[in-house]
């Protein structure tokens, strides 16, 4: 069993957003509101989680003021029909159900036409006679269910730095793209983050201060993704290279790195630390 809380917090930190569970309390059946931290959960949507009937479920609920984003998210997924239809094959065999569909059909072509006003339905069912998710607590097949559906979903969603609590956070994928729905600002989207620990490791590159090593299982995965060039100088069309345009950093030579404008270098932060410890 692992909480819920953790795993929408190892989630978010994937995906490149916050996520937060809300105790819905409003019936025994629907026990948890999932929402994106930064966005207005009744202009954009929500996950709501339910239980009954030896059955998990997931589902995809819009707010009541979401009609241009549902739009422009079924626009998306018709847009990445060959990524997400894929998906939904490589997992649909795990679930006792799965329900894509727009104005009530099938996601079957990346042709489809979309009307003024789309209905778009979500929702994913997995069988599991134990469950402990009314206290909070999610076993691994609903844990699957949960990582399935929401990446799913964000996976189509332009990922804006607002939804990052701590800007040290803030990283990005083919850097620049302005989405005209959710933010009008340069985009960062979260793979590049992955991508950039599996080369460059969680050790900073300046100072090789490593947070696991410094405060055990809690620091475990974390380290700041720093960009080598503000994505502001790059252009809307630059794709980052996350070998060379980005860099992991502790969260203090972030701070010292954008001291400055334009930002400090890696390797001039570094000899100015080693200056330092050679005048101590």
């Amino acid at each position: 069993m692992n909480s819920l809380k953790s795993l929408l917090s190892q989630l978010g930190g994937d995906l490149g957003v916050e996520l937060v569970a809300v105790d819905k309390g409003l019936n025994e059946s629907e026990l948890f509101e999932i929402q994106l931290v930064g966005h207005n959960s009744r202009k954009t949507f929500s996950f709501v989680l339910s239980r009954s009937w030896k059955t998990t479920q997931i589902r995809f609920v819009p707010g009541p003021f979401a009609g241009q984003f549902v739009k422009y998210l079924c626009d998306q997924i018709l847009v990445n029909y060959e990524k997400i239809a894929s998906q939904v094959q490589l997992y649909e065999t795990s679930f006792s159900d799965l329900r894509l569909e727009i104005d009530g059909l099938k996601i079957s072509s990346g042709l489809q036409e979309l009307t003024e006003n789309p209905i778009l339905s979500f929702e994913v069912d997995i069988l599991t006679s134990q469950s402990s998710l009314n206290l909070g607590l999610v076993n691994e097949k609903e844990a699957k269910l949960i990582v399935f559906a929401i990446s799913l979903m964000i996976s189509v969603l332009p990922i804006s730095e607002s939804v990052f609590r701590n800007p040290d956070e803030v990283v990005g994928f083919p850097e620049g793209a302005v989405a005209q729905v959710m933010v009008n600002r340069y985009e960062r989207d979260p793979r590049n983050r992955r991508l950039a620990i599996d080369l460059h490791g969680h050790s900073c590159q300046v100072c090789d201060f490593n947070f696991a090593e410094m405060y055990g299982e809690i620091g475990s995965d974390y380290i700041v993704v720093h960009h080598v060039f503000p994505l502001s100088a790059l252009g809307e069309e630059y794709v980052i290279d996350p070998l060379t345009d980005l860099v992991t950093v502790c969260a203090n030579c972030h701070a010292m790195l954008h001291a400055e404008d334009p930002p400090i270098s890696i390797s001039d932060l570094r000899k100015r630390l080693r200056l330092l410890g050679e005048r101590t």
